[in-house]
């Protein structure tokens, strides 16, 4: 279960959860407390909806027997120029989403699908050999921490967490690394933007993002952590970007280059959110973004 609290005052909390709830609470309300999921659809096909887990599955497998060991840019360069061990690794990757042993047949639209993760990983080799050498530490690896709320005036704690695609270390910084396909905010004003309700969902990815920071830094107390996530859609060797820019002022910005300076801020963003989540006293209310109903699987039960 994503969400509970049990007699030992203990409860786990997805960043998916927590993300649903910030996005629109009507649909917290539906997948999170009635249980309603969407019905499993096996396709035929690929499906957009597994593009991303095909996506991280291709980095894992690119990287996984390089876990220790620093990564040059002679090294992916030489991976960039082996394409058909690039396609040898996305199809795997595509079969195992199928849990099948045997390649499948790949239909029309596998094949259009095929290719666009063989650019998006061309765009990720890229981005990592204009930032070589870096050292893998860690790739799919969960990590969670406990954090204490409010429940009923008593102070209960929360697991929250997740499965961090990468951890690299580069220049003295390890690095908490996500991919996402979907569209990422570039900047936010301040730390109280990731806990607006009712906000803008290419938030999620930087509450996700810098919540793994706190669980990596958890089990890692003595170590200087950067979130970073890369856009894949964006990228590109001239212009890449993987940092969070905060944009304080109107004409003053900085880069979020140590997690620390958030620390405390973002934490009480989390208390405050899951004390939010568990209160009896918390509606649940409609977005009032009606276009997000358009992607929405319960917005017929809203009449939206």
């Amino acid at each position: 279960q994503s969400l509970y609290l049990d007699k030992d005052s203990k409860a786990v909390l997805s960043p998916t959860a927590i993300n649903t709830w910030l996005n629109c609470r009507m649909r917290f309300y539906y997948r999170y407390v009635n249980g309603l999921k969407e019905p499993e659809v096996i396709s035929p096909e690929i499906d957009h909806a597994v593009f991303g887990q095909i996506l991280h599955r291709i980095m894992k497998g690119i990287y996984s027997n390089f876990v220790s060991r620093e990564i040059s840019s002679g090294f992916i360069d030489s991976l960039i120029k082996n394409e058909s061990h690039l396609l040898d690794i996305i199809d795997q990757a595509i079969n195992e989403n199928y849990n099948s042993d045997f390649m499948r047949p790949l239909s029309g639209n596998d094949i259009v699908i095929r290719d666009i993760l063989f650019i998006y990983l061309q765009k990720i080799l890229n981005a990592d050999r204009a930032i070589a050498p870096f050292k893998i530490v860690e790739l799919e690896k969960s990590f969670n921490f406990m954090l204490p709320f409010q429940y009923k005036g008593e102070t209960k704690e929360i697991r929250t967490g997740g499965n961090i695609d990468r951890v690299d270390e580069l220049a003295g910084r390890t690095r908490i690394v996500d991919y996402k396909t979907g569209d990422i905010a570039q900047k936010i004003a301040s730390v109280n933007d990731l806990f607006v309700d009712d906000r803008k969902k290419d938030l999620d990815g930087w509450l996700q993002t810098l919540l793994y920071c706190e669980a990596y830094l958890t089990k890692n107390p003595d170590i200087i952590v950067r979130p970073s996530i890369y856009k894949v859609k964006e990228l590109s060797t001239e212009k890449f970007s993987d940092i969070l820019k905060i944009r304080e002022e109107k004409n003053s910005e900085f880069i979020l280059e140590d997690y620390q300076i958030l620390r405390g801020s973002f934490l009480e963003g989390l208390k405050g959110v899951s004390t939010a989540i568990f209160s009896a006293e918390e509606p649940f209310r409609m977005t009032k973004n009606i276009n997000k109903c358009s992607y929405c699987p319960y917005s017929d039960l809203c009449n939206r």
